[in-house]
């Protein structure tokens, strides 16, 4: 994967798609997408970090999404990202890559 990947933001043109609530529900679907792929894909002891993932639009300017889990299923960011005794296992970064 190409780490030099540069890119150039029009601030104006951002700013009207962002008050456009078809771009906005265009990103929740696809949003909802990637969630419903990685809840499918992550690590389950129980289930309910998994089962915490989700998409929430961001408020703000410009249009954005976010998706995660719960704030109190914190670890699943070491299943994701591993840790110095735990191996990672990603889901959430490659949903969203099938998704790019």
């Amino acid at each position: 994967m190409a780490d030099d990947v540069e890119t150039t933001w029009d601030a104006g043109a951002l700013a009207a798609l962002g008050s456009d609530p078809l771009i906005m529900a265009g990103l929740m679907d696809i949003a909802n997408e990637i969630a419903a792929d990685a809840r499918s894909t992550a690590p389950r002891r129980t289930g309910e970090g998994a089962d915490s993932i989700h998409a929430e639009p961001q408020p703000g300017i410009d249009p954005e999404v976010h998706v995660s889990w719960e704030r109190d299923r914190f670890y699943m960011f070491f299943m994701e990202r591993g840790t110095s005794h735990l191996p990672a296992r990603p889901f959430l970064i490659p949903a969203a890559d099938r998704y790019r």
